[in-house]
Formats: C-alpha cells, structure tokens, sequence
C-alpha cells in the first residue's frame, strides 16, 4: 500500500533527525518501528486504482510506530504497482510527531525519490525548547539537512537553548572552580 511506504520511509528517516544514529537502543527501537504496524483513521478513504491514488479526508491520523501524521487531509501517489509511494501531500493543520521532535505547517509534501520534506504555510518545528521557523522549510534526509527560506511575511529563524546537561556541567565546573580559588 502506498500509504504504508512513505509512513516506513518516514519512520526510519526520523531516526536520522534524532542525532542518536549508531546507538544499539536506536537500531532495536528503529527496527521495531518497521515490524509496527500501519494505522490510518479518518473520515473517509477513496482509493483511485486508475490513478494510483489513495486520499484520506477528515480528521487524518497515520501512525506506524513512534511516528505520527496528523491533518485535515491527505493524498499518496504510488507508481503503477502500486507497492512503492511516490508522493505524500498532506494539507490543512499539518502535525508530524516523532518521540521529542514536532513539525506543524498548513502543507506537507514528502517525495520519495529525492527524500525530501517541504513543509509550507507558517511552519515551525520544535524539538524540547528549541524552535526553528520560517516561509519554507526543506528537510533532505539523504543528507540529514535542512534549509529554512524566508518569505515576505517570515524571517527564517532558529532559537537553540543549551542542552541541560550541558548547563549542569557548567554548574560544576563553576562550583570547582570556586571552590579551588577559597
């Protein structure tokens, strides 16, 4: 089914935005999220064999495991044999959740051949406190990069907060510190 690729692609790409790449907990988890399996709850479902699409309408949630899609609508092309996606469109309050991580926009488009995620229409993402907007965002999973484009109503903008680990070592070192100099 279309719809179950680019959810399967979608999950083991997310793992290549988490940072934990190459852990065995991450290899365990990922493997997992490929056995879950595909849940798609809307309000109505039409499968157009012709075309090689399936649209969902209305209240839109697929999840395969630690990965969520949520919109008002959303359509997948398959090539002709109808096993591999070509092309998600999701449209109208966009939400893709992954563990920590929130995307949200008004359109999403996935393109399987590229592995490329466009996310327009006041897209902000969110990953704990940190906070990346703009007019377009991109995400290349291939390359495990993204570029946010500025438009006429929005800067492209990124707010990163210290890792709280990283404080508490501060924190630390700054006590031993003060410690050493008495």
């Amino acid at each position: 089914m279309a719809l179950a690729a680019l959810i399967g692609a979608m999950a083991q790409n997310a793992y290549a935005v988490s940072g934990d790449k190459g852990t065995a907990q991450t290899a365990k988890e990922e493997a997992e999220d490929k056995k879950a399996p595909l849940q798609v709850t809307s309000e109505r479902m039409l499968s157009d064999n012709k075309n090689n699409t399936i649209s969902f309408f209305g209240s839109v949630v697929a999840i395969k495991g630690k990965l969520k899609v949520e919109a008002d609508e959303m359509r997948v092309l398959s090539y002709e044999n109808q096993n591999e996606m070509r092309e998600m469109e999701a449209t109208g309050s966009v939400k893709i959740t992954h563990k920590d991580k929130v995307a949200v926009g008004e359109k999403a488009n996935y393109y399987a051949d590229s592995r490329t995620l466009v996310l327009t229409g006041n897209p902000v993402l969110t990953q704990g406190k940190n906070v990346a907007r703009g007019e377009k965002v991109v995400y290349y999973f291939n390359r495990e990069d993204m570029e946010i484009f500025s438009g006429d109503r929005t800067q492209a903008t990124i707010i990163l907060f210290q890792k709280e680990e990283d404080e508490s070592k501060s924190q630390k070192q700054s006590a031993a510190e003060s410690g050493a100099k008495k």
